[in-house]
């Protein structure tokens, strides 16, 4: 299943994930230059960051009533996503 059905954007727009109908992280975009300045460690740590989020979104909008809170909760975290 190639759909993507979430994503997140870090909060300048460095890096996005999204993730597909199982789940799965099905697709990956570096959107800034600076993320070449990142070293490896940095760059792991950041796109699970992000992954995590769009992870929580996709699980949250799973359920048959999300739960508002619970989605206003994942968009803070993404706008904490301060890279």
């Amino acid at each position: 299943m190639r759909e993507v059905v979430a994503s997140a954007v870090s909060a300048r727009r460095t890096l996005m994930v999204q993730v597909n109908g199982f789940g799965f992280v099905c697709g990956l975009r570096l959107l800034s230059p600076v993320v070449r300045t990142w070293d490896s460690a940095t760059l792991n740590d950041r796109v699970k960051a992000v992954a995590a989020v769009a992870h929580d979104r996709y699980y949250a909008n799973t359920r048959p009533d999300p739960d508002d809170g619970e989605l206003v909760a994942i968009a803070a975290r993404e706008r904490a996503l301060n890279f």
